[in-house]
């Protein structure tokens, strides 16, 4: 009796949460296809009249969908980048005795302590030197290096779980250290793949602050930041704006429906079940 008022407890607790999470995103939807007058009447309240068009008014007044494809691209071929150097440095600290190993892998978990905001200036001087000023590549470099450490921090716990009984069976089965990463420890990494593919997207996703100094051309322009010029330009007409970052989310959200039971498993699994 004790235990099934316990479970209800936290499935009660657990219903609040997803709530508060998700009523957010029911009001901007909502208001995303309200006129200008329904809004101005309440912003809780049901439209009397559902109005799409705010959402392709937003996508051209916006430069949206120029804007997505550059957000698309940068995500994309950051966490790709991300994914290889990572499993690649994860793989000798995590299963090789090498001198050091602990060192080098202090001075990657370091990288999480230091905030975008406090190498703002060393950067930007960086980038201007090496003519990486609004260009893709120069924002590209900046990902890799910022989001590198939390890629290695989960990809080192995941590794470390794996039995080192099949490497040793595979080395004496004549497979170099290559093979056997590539043929039995990355296959096994899915869930930790796709724990870091949705931790990095986000994080770059959402990124407002270093595109914001590090590019200028309007055509190069990440969805943040055409949010924020739309925004500026646009101050009046909310339920446009509320289109606009509605149709902001959508990519991220698909990204979670497709990996989330990977990205469950990557969080909450300890060890690789032989």
């Amino acid at each position: 009796m004790k235990k099934n008022i316990i479970n209800s407890a936290i499935y009660l607790l657990l219903m609040l949460g997803a709530l508060i999470i998700i009523y957010p995103i029911f009001l901007m939807i909502l208001n995303s296809l309200k006129s200008n007058t329904d809004f101005m009447r309440s912003v809780f309240s049901f439209p009397e009249k559902l109005v799409f068009e705010n959402y392709p008014i937003a996508w051209k007044q916006g430069g949206f969908f120029r804007s997505l494809i550059n957000s698309l691209f940068l995500t994309t071929i950051s966490v790709i980048i991300l994914l290889s150097f990572g499993s690649l440095a994860a793989y000798p600290i995590s299963r090789k005795d090498i001198p050091g190993k602990t060192l080098i892998y202090i001075l990657f978990l370091s990288g999480l302590m230091i905030p975008a905001q406090v190498i703002a200036i060393p950067l930007f001087i960086l980038e201007r030197n090496l003519m990486l000023l609004n260009t893709f590549t120069g924002l590209i470099f900046v990902y890799i290096a910022t989001q590198l450490p939390i890629a290695i921090f989960i990809l080192v716990g995941f590794m470390a779980a794996i039995p080192k009984e099949l490497e040793e069976a595979a080395t004496i089965d004549g497979c170099s250290n290559f093979i056997s990463f590539s043929r039995i420890i990355f296959p096994m990494l899915k869930p930790a793949i796709a724990t870091v593919t949705i931790l990095t997207s986000l994080n770059i996703w959402n990124d407002f602050f270093i595109p914001l100094i590090l590019l200028s051309s309007q055509k190069k322009m990440t969805v943040n930041l055409r949010l924020h010029a739309f925004q500026g330009y646009h101050r009046v007409d909310y339920t446009t704006l509320f289109a606009f970052i509605a149709s902001m989310i959508i990519p991220i959200i698909i990204l979670f429906i497709i990996m989330q039971k990977n990205i469950m498993k990557g969080m909450t699994e300890g060890a690789v079940k032989a």
